[in-house]
């Protein structure tokens, strides 16, 4: 896989920039398509991109001994990626420690997204995956774009300033800390999607209400696969299941235009674990020179340090680390407003009501309440008139062509 992403300079030369200012790359005789970074003091070298890559390919080569007395840490190896690891140095050893599990769609199966579907889902969830999508068409003014190959300046800043407010908001939502959104970590990736997107290493799959992104997914291509990287989507239309939507038009497209694979990537995540037809790992390498004693030792050392992590993952240790990070971080827990909803069957007093605009920030808090009462009432955005007390400003009635509701907030 010479064309994968994560070894072209488009990634590697902004990754040392953001990760690696200190630290020369360097490239080995014995090993094609990977540069590495010198770890420490001790004879350790590591990937360039080490754990911001979806998948690292390399070939080995006989052109040169200059893996003696190191050692060398590849993360982040998909178990499905040819590799050609054949070689004739009797000290060059391997260590593999199986990490993650991955889960990807094998979409060379498939005529189209119809038969895809069919062959994972029964009627009852095939129905209900129509209807989430059916119903956010009826209810606001969907558009599908995917930006591939180009875009504006302009709109990939509107874009991603958009991804990032929405992230922040799921996970303040479920009290998680989300390692994307680390400052040196969100720029990196500012930085790097827009050169790959031009080269065609990188996609956005936007989804807009209006001219509004309301829901999208990053991803890495190479070849004939796709990988989906970050995922994101407005949680106050979580009635219309956006992540659903989502998934179904990435596919669909991968599908119409001859990929092979469509890959959500590591993490076990339930939605990767509906939509997959097949579960992978990924594991970190470790190559390193078995003649030397110090290079022996570290390769072990550094494989039993994976391995109780990974013991330790497999015990949800990592779910815990989050939850304690986002309150560390401080990340701005939200405040969720209790509210009570009841059927409204008065007549509109113009001295006791007074109608107002929800898109306003200032009731930005009506937004998912809103788009519930759309879903229920398989209502339109642009029918929908919003009042709220002049006596009692906690109070509101949302009216459509065919329903009404009151809504008091305690």
């Amino acid at each position: 896989m010479n064309n994968n992403p994560f070894t072209l300079p488009v990634f590697t030369d902004k990754w040392i920039k953001h990760f690696n200012t200190s630290r020369p790359e360097r490239r080995f005789d014995f090993i094609n398509n990977i540069s590495f970074v010198k770890k420490s003091f001790f004879p350790v070298y590591v990937n360039v991109g080490k754990n911001l890559t979806k998948g690292i390919s390399y070939n080995l080569s006989d052109k040169g001994k200059d893996f003696k007395n190191k050692v060398f840490l590849l993360y982040d190896i998909p178990d499905y990626f040819e590799t050609d690891v054949t070689h004739t140095f009797p000290s060059l050893k391997t260590i593999d420690s199986t990490q993650y599990p991955g889960y990807l769609v094998d979409i060379s199966k498939y005529s189209d997204i119809t038969e895809y579907k069919k062959s994972r889902f029964g009627k009852s969830s095939l129905a209900k995956i129509n209807k989430y999508k059916r119903k956010l068409e009826s209810s606001f003014d969907i558009t599908y774009t995917l930006y591939f190959g180009d875009i504006s300046r302009e709109t990939y800043d509107l874009i991603f300033n958009r991804f990032k407010e929405l992230l922040e908001k799921r996970f303040s939502d479920i009290h998680v800390h989300n390692n994307n959104l680390d400052p040196k970590e969100w720029a990196f990736y500012y930085d790097v999607i827009y050169d790959m997107i031009l080269q065609e290493k990188a996609s956005i799959y936007v989804i807009y209400d209006g001219d509004k992104p309301i829901a999208g997914s990053i991803n890495y291509h190479m070849d004939q696969i796709a990988i989906g990287a970050i995922m994101a989507y407005d949680t106050d239309y979580s009635k219309f299941y956006l992540g659903f939507t989502i998934i179904h038009k990435l596919l669909e497209w991968a599908i119409d235009n001859k990929l092979d694979i469509f890959d959500f990537s590591k993490g076990k995540f339930g939605y990767k674990t509906q939509w997959s037809d097949r579960e992978y790992y990924f594991s970190y390498r470790i190559l390193y020179d078995n003649s030397s004693w110090i290079a022996t030792l570290l390769a072990s050392i550094m494989s039993l340090y994976f391995k109780l992590k990974n013991n330790l993952r497999e015990r949800n240790i990592g779910t815990i680390k989050s939850k304690l990070l986002f309150f560390i971080k401080k990340k701005g827990k939200s405040k969720a407003k209790n509210y009570n909803v009841t059927e409204f069957n008065e007549t509109l007093n113009g001295q006791e009501f007074i109608k107002i605009s929800f898109e306003s920030k200032k009731f930005d808090y009506l937004n998912r309440i809103t788009y519930d009462f759309l879903y229920s009432y398989s209502e339109h955005i642009k029918d929908i008139e919003i009042f709220q007390y002049v006596h009692d400003i906690k109070s509101f009635v949302i009216i459509g062509k065919s329903a009404r509701q009151r809504v008091s907030f305690e």
